[in-house]
């Protein structure tokens, strides 16, 4: 099962996406009609748009650097062990979920541990805690430095981190006339992202949610060994690529005009049936008409275009938060 849902994005139709070039020779791109309900121009002006912002790669974004490691960032270790800056009180084997994880859990069930070694995860989840003062004093810088410090601890590596978010969260009341109240922030969120071959590696990520005394009362690790998928021993040509892309969403919308916004960007996918990462070009689609919902478009740079969904999603929920 892949993971779908997909720092800097293509917005307004597209914004240049942040990912670095890799260079390559140009390549020449062709565009034929199809019958679908389309036209040629409707294809042609999908290839120019996608030829302006999608980036270039060549053979090595099937090759792992060697300073990537392809083992579990915590292999051999004790799960709760991880949680020793978190908590101090003992947990023992609860159950197995149905996903294959681990779960550990305190006597009295207020604290629990996931885990599954093999494709990198570990969560430690409590309530929160009870904050008295309703003045905040931990800010989002203060809960980024201790999350790279929590980051340290797990001894994850370095090397392969760029870019985070750093948000306060916010509650609001419902007043008896149903009007809600100014957002008041309840706690701090911070999440950490990683990179291999200057490409965004999607699903993986640090993520802590903290109390605002700075306790963490919700931590995830998912951080899956780093394992290429062997489908190919080459890319597809990035020409061939925007041209199947192009027709596919000719065939999706009547014109160009029926897509208020559209979003691209080239990452490492995930496949948990595999425990291997595949390039891939994520394509979310949003249509002038809201009521047709958000679609998303996974092309894979071993195997062709692989899955597309119809996710009616709303507008807050993208591809930059996974």
């Amino acid at each position: 099962m892949k993971i779908t849902m997909f720092l800097l994005m293509i917005t307004v139709l597209f914004v240049a996406c942040d990912v670095a070039n890799i260079d390559s020779p140009d390549q020449n791109i062709t565009s034929t009609a199809v019958k679908i309900e389309t036209t040629t121009i409707d294809v042609e002006q999908f290839t120019k748009l996608l030829d302006s912002q999608i980036p270039n790669w060549d053979n090595n974004i099937l090759s792992i650097p060697p300073n990537v490691s392809q083992e579990s960032f915590f292999k051999s270790k004790d799960p709760t062990s991880l949680a020793a800056g978190m908590s101090k009180n003992s947990m023992k084997f609860s159950r197995e979920t149905l996903s294959g994880k681990t779960v550990l859990t305190t006597d009295d069930k207020q604290e629990a541990i996931m885990v599954r070694e093999e494709t990198g995860f570990w969560k430690y989840i409590t309530p929160p805690p009870t904050i008295k003062k309703t003045s905040v004093h931990f800010s989002d810088e203060e809960a980024l430095k201790k999350t790279r410090a929590l980051f340290s601890s797990f001894k994850m590596p370095d090397r392969e981190t760029v870019g985070y978010v750093a948000t306060g969260v916010g509650e609001a009341a419902l007043g008896p006339d149903r009007v809600l109240s100014k957002p008041k922030v309840s706690a701090r969120h911070v999440r950490l992202f990683r990179e291999v071959n200057g490409i965004r590696v999607f699903g993986s990520r640090l993520m802590v949610t903290y109390a605002l005394d700075g306790t963490p009362f919700r931590v995830e690790a998912s951080w899956p060994p780093f394992k290429l998928t062997q489908k190919a021993s080459k890319p597809i040509a990035r020409g061939n690529a925007i041209n199947d892309l192009s027709q596919t969403l000719a065939e999706m919308y009547s014109t160009i005009d029926d897509v208020k916004e559209i979003k691209t960007q080239m990452v490492y996918l995930y496949d948990e049936d595999d425990l291997t990462f595949d390039p891939t070009i994520l394509v979310q689609i949003r249509p002038t008409n809201p009521e047709n919902g958000v679609a998303t478009i996974e092309y894979s740079l071993t195997s062709g275009l692989n899955k597309f969904e119809d996710l009616g999603i709303p507008k807050d929920n993208d591809i930059d938060d996974q």
